[in-house]
């Protein structure tokens, strides 16, 4: 990843040696880890010799890289901070049924609350994704800002249909705008995970 990252054949050698001779760095299994200080100095000497442009270039590079390898929450966390919408829409997308399924709802209400509202405001999915990570530790304010945000279209058209990719799922809405039980759900992570959370909405 470092040559990758950098351009330079001999980056892990220049790694190695930095742990080797205990020069703030250290090694913990496949990966170099700086010293704390090291790390913010470093940060700081980047800030005065790059632009923004060229830092956003870097943390976007470094997060494909880190997505590559699997990554996803250090690779998210890069395409945010480098104002990187587009990319860290499409990873939060991803990865979120899994993600809410594994008990890391506080990880994706962060991660799209980050992003601008705009950009939240005018994608149903992440308003219906913010909504349910929200069940976990704030179930009260979950439903109230699905309801706040029922009104437009674009979380009607959601709500009445939902397609996971190989599955479809489908949620017929009642007269009085609550859910009725989802007719399918096929991954079963997603049933135990979704199921409840519907019927709330």
């Amino acid at each position: 990843m470092a040559e990758k990252l950098t351009g330079i054949p001999s980056a892990g050698k220049i790694l190695e040696r930095l742990s080797r001779e205990h020069y703030f760095t250290q090694r913990q299994g496949e990966a170099y880890q700086y010293h704390p200080l090291f790390r913010e100095f470093l940060l700081a000497h980047a800030g005065e010799t790059f632009s923004p442009p060229e830092i956003s270039s870097i943390q976007t590079r470094t997060a494909s890289l880190l997505e590559e390898r699997g990554e996803i929450e250090e690779a998210c966390g890069l395409y945010l901070d480098a104002s990187d919408w587009p990319n860290a829409v499409r990873l939060i997308l991803k990865h979120v049924p899994v993600m809410i399924s594994q008990g890391r709802s506080g990880t994706i209400n962060n991660w799209i609350e980050a992003l601008p509202r705009d950009i939240r405001e005018n994608d149903s999915w992440l308003l219906y994704w913010l909504a349910v990570s929200r069940m976990a530790f704030a179930p009260g304010e979950s439903r109230s800002f699905s309801k706040s945000h029922s009104d437009s279209s674009r979380m009607q058209k959601t709500l009445q249909g939902y397609f996971f990719p190989g599955q479809a799922l489908l949620i017929p809405l009642t007269t009085n705008g609550e859910t009725s039980p989802p007719s399918t759900i096929g991954s079963p992570s997603l049933k135990s995970c979704c199921g409840p959370i519907l019927r709330c909405l």
